[in-house]
Formats: C-alpha cells, structure tokens, sequence
C-alpha cells in the first residue's frame, strides 16, 4: 500500500467531516476512521476493483460511522479534488 494513502484518507475524512458530509459517532476521531479503513484494505489484500467505491464501502462498514451522506461516485469525486489539486 502506499505510504500516500493514509495522508490523502485522512484529508479526505477531515474533509468530509468539516463539510458535514460524513457524521462519527460520538468520541470517533477522523485518525481512527482512517486505521478501520487501512485495515479493512490490508486483509481484502489488494482485491479492490475501484479506489474510490472501495473507500466509500470502507467508510459505510466502520462502526465508527453515524451516517455517510455521499454515494461512491461523489465520494470518488472528492478524492480527485483533492489528489488533483
């Protein structure tokens, strides 16, 4: 995995965060949202068809998560402006 990808998750999750675009539970930290994620990555070991809807799926299963109000193709297009410029 590279070494870029919790950097650009955790804007991504801050992000979303601050545009109320992604609610944690109570307690929950953008930092621990980004370690379920990477370890939800480590064990499907690659087998991601599409960066950005495996992110988005990844969000959803966390039990950090109260609610994603984005789908895979908006949070996909969140990811380009930001890795994009």
């Amino acid at each position: 995995m590279s070494t870029h990808i919790p950097q650009v998750l955790l804007a991504l999750i801050q992000h979303l965060v601050n545009e109320e675009l992604l609610e944690l539970v109570p307690g929950a930290r953008p930092e621990d949202l980004v370690l379920d994620v990477i370890t939800e990555f480590d064990q499907k070991q690659g087998r991601m068809a599409q960066f950005g809807s495996a992110v988005s799926a990844a969000i959803i299963r966390s039990s950090l998560v109260e609610e994603l109000y984005l789908s895979d193709a908006d949070v996909a297009s969140q990811l380009n402006h930001l890795t994009m410029g």
